[in-house]
């Protein structure tokens, strides 16, 4: 039998709500088997909105990240540290 699973990220950025959803991957698991879910953050993911610029502005530093089956249900918690370059912009949609 083989059942499914959704990891949601949420890391966590300065000025912003502590669990903001940037990420899920749903893996197809059989019983008894072990499975490996890999996320990758990007540079919006680490960015928070500047109202005075009215643009998303990357910031710097170590970041919390929390992944679980919700924002309620969170099963793995660590860091990542982003150093973005000096008044880098970010485009969240092209």
């Amino acid at each position: 039998m083989v059942g499914a699973f959704a990891w949601q990220t949420f890391p966590a950025s300065a000025g912003e709500p502590p669990l903001v959803l940037r990420g899920f991957q749903k893996l197809h698991i059989a019983a008894g088997s072990s499975a490996k879910a890999t996320f990758m953050l990007v540079a919006g993911d680490m960015s928070v909105w500047d109202a005075t610029k009215h643009e998303w502005t990357a910031v710097s530093g170590k970041f919390g990240v929390s992944v679980g089956a919700s924002s309620r249900d969170i099963r793995l918690t660590g860091s990542v540290t982003h150093s973005p370059a000096p008044g880098q912009k970010v485009k969240l949609f092209e």
